[in-house]
């Protein structure tokens, strides 16, 4: 039972290390940043939004996030981690 304590405490704290770093592409401006963060398959699922897939798709997320949104930073809040 401790490992598995020890385990989901490091995969919270890689997860919060992870959004942090996530947020810094708004506050930066650098969509690099946001992209990295992404696996080349994966896909954005914005709220009442079409899903956007690849890297190309979340290069067009992030300039619409930022030029037409505003975003300029955030917070993830993690509920659960299984």
């Amino acid at each position: 039972a401790q490992t598995s304590n020890t385990n989901l405490e490091e995969a919270k704290k890689a997860i919060a290390e992870s959004n942090a770093i996530y947020f810094q592409s708004f506050v930066k401006n650098d969509p690099s940043i946001f992209i990295e963060r992404y696996a080349e398959d994966a896909c954005i699922m914005a709220p009442f939004a079409p899903q956007q897939c690849g890297y190309a798709n979340a290069a067009k997320f992030f300039r619409e996030a930022y030029d037409h949104y505003g975003l300029r930073n955030g917070k993830f809040i993690t509920t659960s981690v299984y």
